[in-house]
């Protein structure tokens, strides 16, 4: 079974997702928020990192699954 260890930083990119924000929105938010990294190129490596340890190809799924977690 995958498992993955979630930071913060991963949490907010993932809650940001399930909110609808477009990807390429999240680094004005995670900026807004004072959080860094928030460049669009260290997002989408985090999440394709996140997707690759866990076998997913879509965001979408990632956020599923997190959301069947129950940890957003």
């Amino acid at each position: 079974d995958n498992v993955y260890e979630f930071n913060s930083l991963d949490m907010t990119i993932i809650e940001l997702l399930a909110e609808g924000v477009l990807q390429k929105e999240i680094p004005d938010r995670l900026r807004q928020r004072g959080i860094s990294p928030s460049s669009l190129s260290s997002i989408e490596k985090k999440l394709g990192h996140m997707k690759e340890m866990l076998g997913f190809s879509k965001n979408e799924q990632l956020v599923a699954y997190c959301k069947d977690l129950g940890i957003i």
